[in-house]
């Protein structure tokens, strides 16, 4: 199951907290990181899927 982007996003920014408030926090940076990019590739499937769908209706009509 992929994850939704509002849980990505959730994930991103306790992240994001963990990062700065512990003294250890620099180690977690990666894993921001990655968030981040799926987060990016999420929204862009989904932008590129609802492209898709507006073509499809307007070819419909």
């Amino acid at each position: 199951m992929k994850p939704s982007i509002s849980g990505l996003k959730q994930a991103f920014d306790f992240m994001i907290q963990v990062v700065s408030e512990r003294s250890d926090g620099e180690g977690y940076v990666p894993i921001v990181l990655h968030l981040k990019q799926q987060t990016a590739a999420h929204e862009s499937t989904e932008t590129e899927y609802e492209r898709i769908r507006q073509l499809a209706r307007k070819n419909a009509a």
